[in-house]
């Protein structure tokens, strides 16, 4: 039986106009938020991007997919239902499954790409979280399976529904509270070894977001607090991403040390 999708918590939020596949990416956003129909919750670039307009801040780094976590505990067979939804948008996999089986990117026809390489334009990365059993639906496409994240079942356990307009459209888009977007880029910032910046980028943008880094703080877990600890080596007192983030960055530095203490 599928769990009531959360009332929405925050007012809406009117997002200014964007560019080129940025644009696209969030019609594309907009539609999918409109669509999937079971638990889920927005991480990645977009979720740090929304975070950020919310505040009035535009995100310093921009991505180009939307990466969605499919809350598959909670609905059993929600991926084969968010898997419906993306390919009735007129999204097909990106690619036969990679060697180890996964297959996670859906794409707009035509972008022929491997799952691992960055996508030149709209695509939509399907995720579960991690420490699913061996019986657990996450098959997608083609016999491939969705990719598991660390970090994503407490990003679930912190959603929040943010009502957002863009370009006249209104939908609602379920993404972690701030603390839990910061733990996902922590976590994601220790456990990505191709290309941890991007996600060091993000988190020191997130830290000069938070209005009470001490409330925050006091709403850590234990859990946390070891993840939290994992990533501090990664976000040094002096490192240069404080600086480009100009007169926020002391701001941020200070945040990011008292989660981290």
């Amino acid at each position: 039986m599928s769990q009531d999708i959360p009332r929405p918590v925050l007012g809406t939020i009117e997002l200014p106009a964007m560019g080129g596949a940025t644009d696209a990416l969030w019609h594309l956003l907009m539609r999918l938020a409109q669509s999937i129909d079971v638990p889920w919750t927005l991480v990645g670039g977009q979720m740090v991007m929304l975070h950020g307009l919310q505040r009035g801040r535009p995100s310093p780094r921009v991505s180009a997919d939307i990466d969605t976590v499919i809350d598959v505990r909670t609905e059993p067979r929600g991926m084969r239902r968010v898997v419906a939804t993306l390919l009735a948008l007129d999204l097909e996999p990106a690619g036969m499954p990679s060697p180890d089986g996964l297959m996670h990117r859906y794409v707009k026809p035509g972008t022929g790409v491997a799952v691992d390489l960055a996508v030149p334009g709209a695509s939509v990365d399907v995720l579960v979280p991690e420490g699913l059993g061996p019986t657990a639906d996450v098959g997608t496409s083609l016999g491939g399976r969705a990719f598991p994240v660390q970090g994503a079942s407490q990003a679930l356990g912190r959603t929040q529904i943010v009502p957002v307009r863009y370009d006249g459209i209104d939908a609602n888009v379920p993404r972690p509270d701030l603390l839990g977007a910061i733990v996902c880029k922590a976590v994601a910032a220790v456990v990505d070894y191709k290309s941890p910046e991007r996600h060091t980028r993000d988190l020191a943008f997130l830290c000069t977001l938070a209005e009470d880094p001490f409330l925050l703080a006091a709403q850590l877990t234990s859990k946390d607090r070891k993840r939290m600890s994992a990533a501090a080596h990664k976000l040094h007192a002096d490192s240069a991403t404080w600086r480009e983030l100009e007169s926020f960055g002391e701001d941020g530095r200070a945040t990011w040390q008292l989660l981290t203490a």
